[in-house]
């Protein structure tokens, strides 16, 4: 009614604290189900069964079908749960799943895994460095003589706005490894 206020009594998705407390509750339920956290990074878990990563409220596990399913298990003790879908050798599996935007594709015939990025990135970098008309090579990287070099290492240094995009560039080729 007009001039009512609610009270959450629970954090609701899309509500400023509802990253913070998910953050705060995930890696709790992994550790109460015996799941160690990564010492790195805490997005990296595993067990003497599974390994796996969480981005933001996506889980993606890596280890045989029981054992994932076991996991989904226990997820569901505290969570809802979706699965998204499984990929793995044999017939039974899908050969392809796109999760975070990136693509893994099994090979049967080769016993490979392919985890391709999102191409996105590659366009927005050669955008932002201004290179999406220049020309390939087929040299990744030429030596640079002394005299190159000395004129590299008296450079001015980067202005913020500079390296803010020397930062956000790095953050984009890391990721398409």
């Amino acid at each position: 009614a007009e001039g009512m206020v609610g009270q959450l009594l629970r954090t609701m998705y899309g509500t400023e604290d509802a990253s913070r407390i998910w953050g705060e509750t995930w890696p709790q339920h992994l550790k109460k189900i015996g799941i160690d956290l990564g010492v790195a990074s805490r997005a990296l878990f595993a067990s003497k069964k599974i390994k796996g990563l969480c981005h933001g409220d996506d889980f993606c596990i890596v280890g045989k079908i029981d054992a994932v399913t076991e996991f989904n298990k226990m997820m569901e003790e505290a969570f809802d749960v979706r699965v998204t879908g499984l990929v793995g050798f044999g017939t039974k599996y899908a050969k392809q799943l796109t999760i975070l935007n990136r693509t893994v594709s099994i090979d049967d015939d080769n016993d490979c895994v392919y985890l391709e990025a999102d191409h996105k990135h590659v366009k927005q970098l050669l955008s932002d460095l201004g290179l999406e008309k220049a020309k390939s090579s087929t040299t990744p990287r030429v030596k640079l003589t002394q005299g190159e070099h000395d004129v590299v290492e008296a450079s001015p240094l980067l202005d913020a706005a500079g390296a803010t995009q020397y930062r956000s560039g790095a953050m984009r080729c890391k990721y398409l490894e």
